[in-house]
This record gives structure tokens, C-alpha cells and sequence, in this order.
């Protein structure tokens, strides 16, 4: 279990933050309180950079976003597709459930 306090200041501050990885798996975590001012920076799983992971089974509660898949540092070597989200419960977020600005050919499958 990861618990999470709010910050006043608090760019990228997450329960969960995977970056430059491949092949990952995230799974049965219980996230929560995860709260800052910077709204959708706050969330109980960030993803820079990650590709063919699999996010399942996580359940995610009281944050600004559930999952926020954030970017792809292009140029990197470490782009961002072929993730998979799924049987993950997310409630209780003030900025929504799922969140990203993925590059066109990023792909994601979610069922959250």
C-alpha cells in the first residue's frame, strides 16, 4: 500500500512512476492520497517513456488522476506503446480517472 499526503508544491508527484522502462508490470497495489496543487501532475501512476507493460489489478483512490501517462521524451529509444491497462479501480479523482497526451502512434488498451 502507498499513501500519499498533500503537497503545496508538488510537480509529478505520484504513487507509482515508471519512466524509460520495457516490459514492466504494475500490479495488486493499493494507491491512495495522492493530492497536490498541480492537479493532473498528481497521480497514482505516471508513465514516461514506457513500453509493453502491463498495469492490472491496482486499485487507486483519493488522487488528482488515476493513471496519467504523460509523455514520450522523443529521440530517447524508450517510446511509449503498447501498454496495457486493465481490471484497475480508480475512484474518487478530481482531475478524471485517465489521462494523457501520448503521441499519435502510441497505443495504448485500457479497461480500467
Amino acid at each position: 500500500m502507498i499513501r500519499g499526503t498533500y503537497r503545496a508544491w508538488s510537480d509529478n508527484y505520484n504513487g507509482v512512476r515508471v519512466e524509460a522502462a520495457n516490459g514492466v508490470t504494475v500490479a495488486h497495489n493499493t494507491l491512495s492520497d495522492v493530492t497536490c496543487n498541480w492537479s493532473t501532475n498528481c497521480a497514482g501512476i505516471m508513465l514516461y517513456d514506457t513500453a509493453n507493460s502491463v498495469f492490472e489489478f491496482n486499485k487507486i483512490s483519493s488522487t488528482a488522476t488515476g493513471v496519467f501517462i504523460k509523455g514520450d521524451h522523443a529521440g530517447d529509444g524508450w517510446p511509449q506503446l503498447d501498454n496495457v491497462f486493465r481490471r484497475n479501480w480508480i475512484e474518487n479523482t478530481t482531475a478524471g480517472a485517465f489521462r494523457g497526451s501520448p503521441p499519435p502512434e502510441a497505443r495504448s488498451s485500457r479497461t480500467c
